[in-house]
C-alpha cells in the first residue's frame, strides 16, 4: 500500500476530528520515512552527500570560516527509529551543519533600523514581518557572526515555543538573532526546507521532547540539537519530496480554509434560525421556522458543538411560553401565585417557615419580553422557599456520617454522590435535603460554575448540602429547574455578579424576575422540554459515533501508510 491511500482519501481524512492538522503530521511523517515520493535507483545514495559534505567542512574549518566544534558519535543500528529505503542514511543533525549556534544577546531597540534583532516573538505563524522587528547595538565583527542568511534555520530553545523553527526565505534587511534562538546553517549539500520539514515532524518532536524532559523550565541546549537523529534521502530525493509536501500543504490550507467558511455559514445559518424561532409573534411564525429547522436539520447539526446552542433554545422557548401550546381552560397563573401567597402565610402562622423580607414590585422596565395569555411574571422568591447550607470546619469531615452535597456533586444537571464528603455533626431538619429540592451552587471560584443546579430525584440516606449551595423549594420545581438552566436566568446571574466573588446572594434568587405558567402548562412544558432535551442527548451521541468513526478510520490510514 503506498501514499496513493492517503492521496485517495485526502478530502475524507480531512473531515475527521482535528482532521487536517493529523493530515499535516501524516505529511511530515511519510516524508521523513522515504514513503511520500517513490525512490529513483539513479539518485546519487545520501552517504555520498555525507562524505563530500564532511571534507567541505573539514576545508571551511582549515580555512576558519567556521569553528571545529566537537564531533559526535554517528547514529547506530541501535539507536535509529525505522529502516529507512535504499539510498537514505541515518545521520546527526550535527552532520548535515555547518553551525549550530546560540544568538546574540542584546537589548532591543525599536528606534535602531540599520541590524535587526529577531526574536521569537517576532515569529508567528511560520512568518516575520521586518518592518516590525527592532534594531540592536552591534559591532561588525559581532555582527558577521550573527547575521542572518537565506536558508537558516531558527529554532526556539526556550519556553512555551520551544522547538518551534523557522527558516529565512528571505532577508530584506540586515538582522542577527537573539539569544533565545538557536541557529542551523546547514551544508550546501542539504536542501533547508528539506530540514525544515525534519523540524516539523513526529520523529523530531519525540526526540526534542525527551531531550528537553527533566527541567522545571523546558530548555533545549545546542548540544540536544546537534545529537538529533535525522534521515537523510539523495539530494534529488529531498527536491522531490519538498515539492510533493509543498503540494499536500497547499491542498491542507484550501481544505481548512473551506471547511472554516462551511462553519462559518453553518454558524450564521444557526444562529439565524433559532434567532427566528425565538423571536416568532405567533403560533404561525413559530411553525413557519421550525419547519425550516427541520428541512436543513442534517445541515445545521451534523457535529456535538452545534447541540448546546439547540438546547439552550429549547429551554429559551420553554421559559417563553413558546415550547407547548396554551390551554384557555387552564386556571391563570395569577390564581396559582395567590393560592401559593395564601399557603405561605399559613405556614408562617404556624411558625413552620420564618416570615421573609418583602420582595420589590416589579417594574415596567424590567421585564424582558411579553408572556402568553394566563402566564405572569413574579419574584422567584415568591413562589418558593430557599436557603443556604451548612458551615463546616475540616475538622468535622469524617469517614462516616451525614453526606455534604456540593458543586461538584452535580454532574450534567444531575446529582452525582461520587466524591461526597461526610461530616460528622447533627444536622437540624430545615438543612436537610428533600426528594424534589433543586439544589443550587450559589458561590464557586468559576463564574460558570455559579447557577448551575440539578433536581433531588432521590435520597438513599439523609443528606445536607454546603455554605455555597442553596436549596430551592416549591410546587412549581421542575418547571423552576428548567429555568435555572435558561438563557433567562444565566442573563440574571450575568448582571449580579460582581468583579471579585463568583456568587449569586439570596437575595439575588430570591428577587429574580420569572415568568410563571398555569401549573397544568407547566407539567405539559416538562414533558416537553424532557423529551426534546432527551433527543438532544442522543443526537450528541449520534454524532459522537460519527467522528469516532471518522477517527478510526484516520487511524486505519496512518498504520497502513506510515506503519505507525
Amino acid at each position: 500500500m503506498t501514499t496513493n491511500l492517503l492521496i485517495a482519501n485526502f478530502d475524507l481524512l480531512a473531515e475527521a476530528p482535528n482532521g487536517v492538522q493529523r493530515l499535516r503530521e501524516l505529511i511530515l511523517q511519510l516524508a521523513v520515512q522515504g514513503k511520500l515520493v517513490p525512490q529513483d535507483p539513479n539518485d546519487e545514495p545520501a552517504s555520498a552527500l555525507l562524505e563530500r559534505s564532511h571534507s567541505d567542512k573539514v576545508k571551511l574549518i582549515a580555512e576558519g570560516e567556521i569553528p571545529k566544534g566537537e564531533s559526535l558519535p554517528l547514529a547506530t543500528p541501535a539507536k535509529i527509529a525505522y529502516e529507512l529505503p535504499t539510498g537514505w542514511v541515518w545521520t546527526k543533525l550535527d552532520q548535515v551543519s555547518n553551525k549550530i549556534h546560540y544568538g546574540y544577546t542584546a537589548s532591543a531597540d525599536p528606534i535602531l533600523r540599520d541590524v535587526r534583532l529577531l526574536r521569537i516573538t517576532d515569529i508567528q505563524n511560520g512568518t516575520v514581518d521586518w518592518t516590525s522587528v527592532p534594531g540592536c547595538e552591534i559591532s561588525q565583527e559581532e555582527y558577521e557572526n550573527y547575521r542572518l542568511g537565506k536558508g537558516d534555520l531558527l529554532i526556539a530553545r526556550t519556553g512555551g515555543t520551544i522547538g518551534k523553527s523557522y527558516l529565512v526565505k528571505d532577508l530584506p534587511v540586515k538582522a542577527v538573532f537573539a539569544s533565545y534562538l538557536i541557529r542551523v546553517i546547514p551544508k550546501r549539500h542539504f536542501s533547508p526546507e528539506y530540514l525544515k520539514i525534519f523540524l516539523e515532524s513526529p520523529l523530531y518532536w519525540s526526540q526534542l521532547y525527551a531531550k528537553s524532559m527533566g527541567t522545571g523550565q523546558p530548555n533545549v541546549s545546542g548540544t540536544s540539537l546537534r545529537s538529533l537523529l535525522i534521515p537523510i534521502p539523495p539530494a534529488d530525493e529531498q527536491r522531490r519530496i519538498v515539492a510533493k509536501a509543498d503540494e499536500l500543504m497547499i491542498r491542507c490550507d484550501e481544505l481548512q480554509k473551506r471547511q472554516k467558511e462551511k462553519e462559518q455559514v453553518r454558524v450564521t445559518l444557526n444562529d439565524s434560525a433559532l434567532t427566528h424561532l425565538v423571536e416568532a409573534r405567533d403560533p404561525k411564525e413559530f411553525a413557519t421556522h421550525w419547519k425550516r429547522i427541520k428541512e436543513n436539520f442534517e445541515l445545521l447539526y451534523d457535529t456535538p458543538e452545534t447541540v448546546p446552542k439547540l438546547r439552550q433554545t429549547i429551554l429559551q422557548l420553554a421559559v417563553q411560553g413558546k415550547l407547548v401550546p396554551q390551554d384557555p381552560n387552564d386556571e391563570p397563573a395569577s390564581t396559582l401565585l395567590q393560592r401559593i401567597r395564601a399557603e405561605k402565610e399559613e405556614l408562617i402562622a404556624k411558625r413552620k417557615v420564618w416570615k421573609a423580607e418583602s420582595l420589590p414590585a416589579i417594574k415596567p422596565d424590567e421585564i424582558p419580553y411579553k408572556l402568553p395569555r394566563g402566564w405572569t411574571w413574579c419574584r422567584l422568591g415568591e413562589i418558593g422557599n430557599t436557603r443556604v447550607g451548612l458551615t463546616y470546619s475540616p475538622k468535622d469531615v469524617a469517614k462516616t456520617g451525614v453526606p455534604v452535597l456540593r458543586a461538584n456533586n452535580i454532574r450534567n444537571g444531575k446529582i452525582d454522590l461520587g466524591g461526597v464528603v461526610r461530616v460528622n455533626m447533627e444536622i437540624d431538619d430545615n438543612l436537610a435535603i428533600k426528594v424534589g429540592d433543586i439544589l443550587i451552587c450559589t458561590r464557586s471560584g468559576s463564574r460558570a460554575l455559579v447557577g448551575k443546579a440539578a433536581s433531588v430525584i432521590s435520597l438513599p440516606e439523609r443528606m445536607t448540602f454546603g455554605a455555597f449551595m442553596a436549596i430551592f423549594r416549591s410546587v412549581c420545581n421542575p418547571f423552576v429547574e428548567i429555568f435555572l438552566r435558561s438563557p433567562v436566568f444565566r442573563k440574571v446571574l450575568d448582571e449580579v455578579g460582581t468583579t471579585t466573588i463568583n456568587q449569586i446572594t439570596q437575595s439575588n434568587l430570591k428577587g429574580s424576575l420569572f415568568p410563571l405558567p398555569p401549573l397544568p402548562e407547566q407539567h405539559r412544558i416538562v414533558a416537553r422540554a424532557k423529551h426534546v432535551l432527551g433527543l438532544c442527548e442522543d443526537l450528541e451521541v449520534k454524532l459522537a459515533g460519527a467522528e469516532k468513526a471518522s477517527e478510526e478510520l484516520m487511524g486505519a490510514v496512518v498504520r497502513e501508510v506510515a506503519g505507525a
